[in-house]
């Protein structure tokens, strides 16, 4: 782990640390979003801002299929399908080894474990 002299935040990767160095540590945002005027530190973050407002604008899409047990809504009906085997009243089957946390989804449970075991190899080393 990499801890930052500075502000005390911590990083996997020692590039990451000379970024935040570099970027952000104790600099104002310079970057704005030209819709909103909010301002980043990154310069892409004012993009994905403005992807997002479209995305908000342009993919509101009605609700055709609904789920019948939980009123849940789907444009596609293969969703709905799916959701109705794999997670609507039915009990989680992926389980955390580290913690016993239980998912409906195994991708849910890989990016958990990921987080889990950080936390465990850092409380392991205090």
């Amino acid at each position: 782990m990499w801890w930052c002299f500075q502000c005390g935040k911590q990083y996997m990767w020692r590039d990451s640390l000379k970024k935040h160095l570099r970027i952000e540590c104790g600099k104002d945002p310079t970057f704005e979003c030209p819709i909103c005027g909010r301002k980043f530190k990154h310069k892409h973050l004012p993009r994905l801002t403005v992807k997002n407002i479209e995305n908000l604008r342009y993919k509101r899409r009605p609700v055709i299929h609904k789920c019948t047990r939980c009123g849940k809504g789907y444009q596609l009906e293969t969703s709905l399908r799916r959701h109705q085997r794999l997670e609507c009243g039915v009990e989680p089957r992926q389980s955390c080894q580290i913690c016993g946390k239980k998912f409906t989804h195994r991708f849910k449970l890989t990016h958990h474990l990921a987080s889990c075991r950080r936390k465990r190899e850092y409380y392991e080393t205090i």
